[in-house]
């Protein structure tokens, strides 16, 4: 119920925005993805909740993506564009709790910008502003996501780091690095995010020791592990100081 009346308020905000983009207007997508299914709020729970004793009924009042909504801009004018969606926002009685940026330099996991928004009825709920060319490419690096953050015994933690990887390689095929939106400084409030393979891996000391036995066993490198993915140590920020094995 929430969703759907969202939906419309989330419908009119795209309508206010202005755009000198032509047909690259700021459109509502994903729709029918509004509402997170309760198995991905059950994982979420277990995953980042369940060890510090949070109970269920504070785990659903406080997370902020029960309803989530996308609205994709264009990379030109993009920072403005976002500026006068949260003006509109706080207008029209939302409460914007935070701003939180993933776009980086092409060399993380995900690009786009994030704003944890409360209702008029002290609901949290997410809105997402990624580009088109960032939608596109989390569209195709969904999957391996869904490797990299799983922490159960399905995946093993070389295959996490090896997806992490073909995650940084899918960006640089589709040059995000040349894709950033204009306007970034415009946002105020922004908080960055750092979503880089070394900030990842720092603290999962035993999955990447695997990784580099698993690198032995195939007597192979590091080096020639990355050229795999058409990757080198540069495209992995801050890998040079981890121990990279021999």
């Amino acid at each position: 119920m929430v969703a759907d009346r969202e939906l419309l308020r989330m419908r009119e905000l795209v309508a206010s925005l202005h755009s000198d983009n032509g047909p690259h207007r700021p459109e509502v997508v994903d729709e029918g993805y509004r509402v997170k299914t309760l198995e991905s709020l059950a994982r979420k729970f277990q995953e980042r909740e369940a060890l510090r004793a949070v109970s269920v009924t504070e785990f659903l009042e406080t997370a902020n993506d029960r309803v989530r909504f996308s609205i994709a801009l264009p990379e030109r004018g993009y920072g403005r564009t976002v500026e006068d969606a949260l003006g509109w926002l706080r207008r029209n009685g939302y409460e914007v709790l935070e701003v939180a940026s993933f776009w980086g330099n092409g060399k993380g996991r995900h690009n786009g910008l994030n704003v944890t928004l409360r209702n008029e009825d002290g609901f949290r709920m997410e809105l997402q502003f990624p580009t088109r060319k960032s939608r596109e490419v989390g569209k195709e690096t969904h999957y391996l996501y869904e490797i990299v953050r799983l922490q159960t015994n399905e995946v093993s933690g070389p295959d996490r780091i090896e997806a992490f990887f073909a995650i940084l390689a899918l960006n640089k095929f589709a040059e995000m690095a040349r894709h950033l939106p204009d306007g970034l400084d415009l946002i105020h409030g922004l908080t960055e995010v750092d979503t880089s393979f070394r900030r990842w891996i720092t603290p999962k000391r035993m999955p990447w020791l695997e990784y580099l036995d698993t690198l032995e066993e195939r007597d192979t490198t590091l080096v020639r592990e990355l050229e795999t993915w058409a990757l080198d140590v540069s495209d992995v920020p801050g890998l040079e100081g981890l121990d990279t094995g021999p």
